[in-house]
């Protein structure tokens, strides 16, 4: 998230702004330590100027080469999921 943040050029106060929420939940979503629900995910995606199906699907695939379930509850939307991106 962190990565498809920098790379649409925004801050974490400017991604805050448009989901109108305060700078410390995206941060907190980057560092892992928030979860994400579906509905939040779809909201952050957008926010990002990103395609949610083309994130999740990304985010699928670096879960699935890490061997990870997303049910370690240890904040599965966090850094080490930096390397998704948005398409």
């Amino acid at each position: 998230m962190k990565r498809a943040r920098d790379e649409a050029g925004l801050t974490q106060a400017a991604v805050a702004e448009r989901l109108g929420k305060p700078q410390s939940y995206v941060a907190k979503t980057e560092s892992g330590e928030r979860r994400l629900d579906v509905v939040e995910f779809v909201a952050l995606a957008q926010a990002l100027g990103a395609d949610p199906a083309s994130m999740m699907a990304s985010l699928a695939q670096v879960t699935a080469s890490a061997g990870r379930n997303g049910n370690s509850g240890d904040g599965l939307i966090g850094p080490e999921c930096d390397d998704v991106t948005a398409t």
